[in-house]
């Protein structure tokens, strides 16, 4: 990847952030803007799709890029930004392909790189809220904690911590 992908990669995180506080949108804003009604939700899907294609497919920087657009969100929801629907971006209700973006992350942790395993792991605290029903994702979490690489338990002492 080049300088600008990587770069086009953290300004995403700023829009995700401002649309994470934005309501999702009635009928009368979507036709105010000449939206379908479901078009948005089909655009954050497509978002997330890419970004987690590029995190299974991308090298270890390209996935640190990912995880903190994902952190950003995450800070914007948790730092007492409310929104008129609660929870930010990243639900199940606004994700409607939720069990393919986790998918893309379980190929990473299952995967021999220790670096990218850790750093899946931080983006499946990210994601908790996407995940909390997945019995693989907890299976693989609890795996990881019998791990002998200290960066991947220690990442999910993170995830117990702040995220679940």
């Amino acid at each position: 990847m080049s300088g600008s992908q990587y770069e086009a990669i953290l300004k995403l995180a700023l829009r995700i952030q401002q649309w994470s506080r934005e309501p999702p949108a009635s009928p009368v804003i979507a036709s105010l803007y000449k939206l379908e009604m479901g078009q948005e939700q089909a655009f954050l899907n497509a978002i997330m799709m890419h970004l987690m294609e590029a995190f299974r497919s991308g090298d270890n920087f390209t996935k640190l890029c990912i995880l903190k657009v994902l952190l950003l969100e995450m800070k914007s929801r948790k730092n007492g930004v409310k929104n008129l629907h609660g929870k930010g971006l990243i639900t199940n209700e606004r994700i409607s392909n939720h069990a393919e973006v986790l998918k893309r992350v379980k190929a990473i942790i299952t995967s021999g790189d220790h670096t990218a395993k850790a750093l899946a792991l931080l983006v499946v605290g990210c994601l908790a809220e996407l995940g909390k029903d997945s019995v693989d994702l907890h299976r693989l979490v609890f795996e990881a904690i019998y791990s002998p690489y200290e960066c991947e338990v220690s990442n999910l002492l993170v995830i117990f911590l702040f995220f679940w």
